[in-house]
């Protein structure tokens, strides 16, 4: 049976690397469906991976990921983390970290004191990112070189783009960057969310297992692929994709609109978006009244914008996002805040 597998994955890798080079040697454009259709002939032939059975049957778990080697992501990670633990106490929270090759550092008391916070929650799952075992079996597969890759500018972003589309791919599921605070559960399966008029953005979706759209992402990555221009492989890649099925909608009223041909909710800003980019500051600020964000499912606080490390929750300073961490992750403001045992 094993050897089955393993011939049934040698013809998906083998097509994908042949039409791979061929179309960034040459001129021709790859039909838009080819890779879908080469995956469901090969599972014609092989029949469905243990995998997809696996995932068939399991809840779909939520997932985030740290791409650097860092065994101390910042405090909103572990935040981001929590928050969802709680509120997805019924799915399994999947914490990946490139760093994290083994569970030494859970023994030391300050080593990593983040994940150590993370274990009190049994839902919640820190997981070794292996970049070649998680883009194996997808097309991302045969773009990854690490010479290649980690000389890019913005390799940290990119490579989270390519991982966060081939877990997506293999068992589908809910994705959040950790600069996301979850408030409540998505009522919806199968959603993108806008960040403005005419613009998908990345920090939170949700698919099954193998959905067309995010094959055709995969496709396009690598077509497409130019490290150089921002969000080329985020955003532009999700924005461009769907567009070639759905016309985004222009936002008024709290509403989602729905893409038939993907079958998939196109998602109003305010769902996780309800402060713009352009005002990340107001996280940062004392507020007369914290809102209550009742049309959000999560909060992205656009971690980016702040210069990343240069940025921490002042104790007592009762700025809004002191408050949220009050309110959503309290292990985590305890412990990595306060600094006191949980």
């Amino acid at each position: 049976m094993k050897r089955y597998l393993l011939f049934c994955l040698f013809i998906l890798t083998f097509f994908s690397v042949i039409l791979y080079r061929i179309s960034t040697r040459t001129a021709i454009t790859m039909p838009n469906g080819i890779w879908p259709w080469i995956l469901t002939k090969t599972q014609e032939y092989c029949g469905a991976s243990s995998l997809a059975r696996t995932a068939a049957t399991a809840s779909l778990p939520v997932m985030f990921m740290e791409t650097t080697e860092t065994l101390t992501p910042h405090a909103l990670a572990i935040c981001s983390v929590e928050s969802t633990a709680r509120i997805y106490q019924d799915r399994p929270v999947q914490f990946y970290l490139r760093g994290f090759k083994n569970r030494s550092c859970l023994q030391s008391e300050t080593e990593c004191p983040g994940l150590r916070v993370l274990t009190d929650f049994p839902n919640v799952q820190l997981i070794h990112l292996n970049p070649k075992e998680v883009l194996k079996g997808t097309p991302l597969a045969t773009w990854y070189n690490e010479d290649k890759v980690y000389k890019a500018g913005q390799w940290i972003r990119i490579t989270s783009d390519a991982y966060r589309l081939a877990l997506m791919w293999k068992t589908g599921g809910l994705y959040f960057d950790t600069d996301v605070i979850i408030t409540k559960k998505v009522p919806i399966k199968d959603f993108v969310v806008c960040e403005e008029d005419n613009s998908v953005a990345t920090a939170a979706f949700g698919f099954p297992q193998q959905h067309p759209y995010i094959m055709d992402l995969m496709v396009d990555f690598i077509l497409n692929y130019n490290p150089d221009i921002w969000g080329q492989q985020g955003p532009r890649l999700f924005t461009r994709i769907m567009k070639k099925s759905c016309p985004l909608p222009h936002f008024g009223k709290v509403q989602d609109f729905p893409c038939d041909a993907l079958n998939v909710t196109i998602m109003h800003p305010v769902r996780f978006y309800p402060i713009h980019w352009s005002e990340w500051g107001k996280y940062l600020e004392v507020w007369k009244e914290i809102p209550a964000f009742e049309n959000s499912y999560g909060l992205h606080f656009w971690f980016h914008m702040s210069g990343n490390d240069k940025r921490a929750v002042v104790l007592g300073s009762n700025t809004l996002e002191e408050n949220l961490f009050i309110k959503y992750c309290p292990n985590t403001y305890a412990a990595l805040i306060k600094k006191v045992k949980v």
